[in-house]
């Protein structure tokens, strides 16, 4: 059987608020390593924002493609 499962990277990241306790947001991206998914979220984020994690996680190619994700490029899920 043929694994059509792709190496992508869930990264959580912290956006600070108010109240003291940072809310979270996760990123999806193709990269080849923790450190280079966590540094292609961090170029796409807002100031205070911060990459804090990077899971990898295996994405259906039909998934890949649905959400047109590209080596490199985050999509906020």
């Amino acid at each position: 059987m043929h694994d059509n499962r792709l190496p992508c990277y869930s990264v959580k990241v912290e956006i600070p608020n108010e109240v003291g306790r940072p809310a979270a947001t996760y990123y999806l991206v193709r990269a080849d390593s923790q450190t280079a998914a966590i540094k292609a979220v961090e170029q796409v984020l807002p100031g205070a924002w911060a990459a804090v994690e990077a899971t990898l996680s295996l994405v259906r190619r039909e998934t890949v493609e649905a959400l047109d994700l590209h080596p490199g490029m985050p999509r906020q899920i």
